[in-house]
């Protein structure tokens, strides 16, 4: 993903010389600081209309899932105005539609829940290791690594009895 941040402003430095061509410079580095002025404005606008729905959610009792992943995308679209360039401010600009960000948001929900089963099917495969004994739903007590007592962690696991840590002191 870094390795893109190098792409980008190389086609951000095309796009600029090719509206420097169209517009004529000062004209160009103009219109830049006029979307950074606009962009602002209009996050912060946006950003407080989340905000509000951020507390009404809280006030009615419910948990602003939706609404926090909407504050997300306001405040990396504040980020995108702020970085120079067409491209950003054009990426930053479209996160501040409602229905660009319902469609993000969409997506980063999806992957996220699939993020979420899928820690939580290794969690139930014993992936996991903890401190001290730890007791199955069968009574059978088990060792690190989720291993029966008595016998060896598989290759690879971590023994936490071993290792000590900031805890232990």
């Amino acid at each position: 993903m870094l390795l893109l941040l190098p792409l980008l402003a190389i086609a951000e430095l095309v796009v600029l010389v090719q509206v420097a061509h169209h517009l004529g410079w000062l004209d160009a580095l103009s219109l830049l600081i006029l979307v950074s002025i606009v962009g602002g404005w209009l996050v912060k606008r946006v950003g407080l209309g989340v905000a509000r729905r951020v507390q009404h959610q809280l006030d009615a009792g419910r948990t602003p899932h939706r609404e926090l992943l909407d504050g997300l995308l306001v405040l990396a679209a504040g980020v995108l105005l702020f970085v120079p360039g067409f491209i950003t401010a054009t990426a930053g600009l479209l996160l501040l539609l409602p229905p660009v960000r319902t469609a993000i948001a969409n997506v980063v929900a999806k992957r996220l829940q699939r993020r979420i089963e899928r820690g939580a099917a290794s969690f139930r495969r014993g992936f996991f290791f903890v401190r001290g004994p730890v007791i199955d739903t069968g009574g059978h007590e088990r060792g690190p690594g989720g291993a029966p007592a008595g016998r060896q962690p598989p290759a690879g696991a971590i023994d936490t009895h071993s290792v000590s840590g900031p805890h232990d002191a």
